[in-house]
């Protein structure tokens, strides 16, 4: 079971990925304000992050880099409906979904992630 934090600032696309997610046997922690992160960082302790970086009507790479920051070694899935590919900033995450997704490929990128992080 992987604990996994989803930010998200559209309530059915967090409660439709933590619904698929918890099916699975994952213990899943869901919300859409970014100031609560730090505090679930700590407290929580996910395996995972699935961060939509387009919070509160603007993209907020803050938010990733506190993440961070607070905890490096944290695997980040980025999941957005923004284009992003190719800034560099990505590099700080170790997967990147849009949200015009397959529930099966952000469950793959999470499985990839956390198999990533089980053999390190």
């Amino acid at each position: 079971m992987a604990r996994i934090l989803i930010v998200d600032s559209y309530p059915f696309v967090r409660e439709l990925l933590s619904e698929e997610l918890v099916c699975e046997g994952n213990m899943v922690v869901a919300l859409g304000k970014p100031e609560l992160i730090p505090e679930l960082i700590g407290s929580f302790n996910p395996d995972v992050v699935v961060l939509d970086l387009f919070l509160e009507g603007k993209i907020r790479w803050s938010v990733l880099e506190k993440i961070k920051k607070q905890n490096p070694d944290v695997p980040v899935l980025i999941f957005t409906g923004s284009l992003l590919h190719g800034d560099p900033r990505l590099s700080l995450a170790q997967g990147f979904v849009t949200k015009s997704f397959a529930f099966a490929e952000v469950k793959q990128n999470i499985s990839a992630i956390l198999d990533r992080v089980a053999f390190a």
